[in-house]
């Protein structure tokens, strides 16, 4: 566990942790780092949305020199899902050959790629670690290759099975549940994990003990979903019921 200093609680916080050639994790929440990505990516698709044009272009400049390569070049990866997303919706006719040959094809080619090719402990390590800009490629060209054989997997999938009823309504939603507080699970297992670990070490080493910590750590997990991640419709209605408050007299020309 990394006790953390306040600057580096203050790069958490306001999600800059990643900026450059940085890397800081606060405490025990290891997982966290991926924030100080993913925030970046939802401003300037922000700014790619709803700007004008000359503005957008200054912004998403600004944007760029902000933040860095290493941001950057994921950003590649982060676009990949918006135009996998954007190509499933557009698939309109099922071909179950085809959609089954591209997966195994691609399942295979991952295999070799991910376990045979690549030594994962390093490319690990320095996909966020990196201290110069020939330190960073390798491993983002190494996951860019990952994201384009899972989008073409994903696709291959959606081929195959466009249409068909593959599981029953009762565990579709049991899977919309779990899926719906997965990013809770993800953000807060860890730091959750090591205080169920303070509270009972014994289940460190002893098997019902240990079953039980993780039944309550995923507990805990699923608890903290109901407060926010569901919630994030109520968050973003009250918002935006504030600011049309504050913002309304700019409106009617007060």
């Amino acid at each position: 566990m990394h006790n953390g200093t306040l600057s580096e609680a203050l790069a958490d916080i306001t999600f800059t942790n990643e900026l450059w050639f940085s890397h800081t994790v606060f405490g025990s929440n290891g997982p966290y780092w991926s924030m100080g990505f993913e925030v970046p990516y939802y401003i300037v698709f922000a700014f790619i949305s709803f700007t004008q044009a000359r503005l957008r272009m200054v912004l998403v400049a600004g944007w760029a020199a902000l933040v860095g390569p290493k941001i950057l070049l994921y950003f590649t990866i982060w676009l990949l899902g918006v135009a996998l997303y954007s190509v499933i919706q557009q698939m309109r006719t099922r071909r179950v050959a085809l959609g089954l040959g591209i997966m195994l094809a691609m399942l295979v080619l991952f295999s070799i790629y991910t376990f045979i090719l690549h030594p994962m402990k390093w490319i690990y390590q320095n996909a966020y670690e990196a201290h110069s800009l020939g330190s960073l490629l390798p491993p983002a060209m190494y996951y860019a290759g990952i994201g384009i054989m899972f989008a073409v997997i994903v696709v291959g999938f959606q081929w195959a099975s466009l249409g068909m009823n593959l599981f029953s309504p009762a565990f579709e939603r049991l899977v919309r549940w779990l899926a719906g507080g997965s990013f809770t699970v993800y953000l807060v297992h860890l730091p959750v994990m090591h205080m169920v670990l303070a509270l009972n070490p014994a289940m460190k080493n002893t098997r019902w003990p240990a079953i039980a910590g993780m039944a309550l750590v995923l507990a805990i997990c699923f608890l903290a979903a109901e407060l926010g991640e569901r919630r994030k419709y109520f968050y973003r209605g009250l918002i935006e019921a504030i600011a049309n408050r504050f913002t309304r007299p700019l409106r009617e020309g007060r």
